[in-house]
């Protein structure tokens, strides 16, 4: 696995321009490749209210690019603080998408995303909705 800490760092890894993104929809999150070793990563940086919004175009593009690796071997969702804030952390997209589990996506001015935390996990509280009795 891959350590992205200094990737912000690095001058391999270019961002998509903000026309890329939206043409993708993967604003408000924003894609980052590196073709010197092959690798995409989704950023997303830590909203208002503490969580992080991850759009499900952006993860469904990387997964699928990871999955042809024709120019992408390794794909990544990486988490970042607000602003100039720093590197939180970085998991595979695959990985990322089985921590969703079944949660489904919300609606969004920029397209459905989901609500993740710093452990890239839906935030709950701990009920199912199957468990929810109202």
């Amino acid at each position: 696995m891959s350590d992205l800490a200094n990737m912000f760092a690095d001058p391999n890894w270019k961002p998509l321009s903000p026309a890329q993104n939206e043409a993708r929809k993967f604003s408000p999150n924003r894609g980052f490749f590196n073709a010197t070793e092959h690798k995409a990563a989704i950023v997303i940086q830590r909203a208002a209210r503490g969580d992080f919004a991850l759009s499900q175009a952006a993860l469904d593009a990387l997964i699928a690019a990871e999955a042809k690796a024709e120019q992408v071997a390794e794909a990544f969702v990486v988490l970042k603080e607000r602003g100039e804030g720093g590197f939180i952390g970085s998991l595979p997209v695959r990985e990322v998408k089985a921590r969703l589990g079944k949660a489904q996506p919300y609606g969004g001015d920029f397209g459905p995303f989901w609500w993740i935390d710093a452990t890239f996990k839906p935030p709950g509280g701990g009920l199912s909705d199957d468990e929810i009795p109202f």
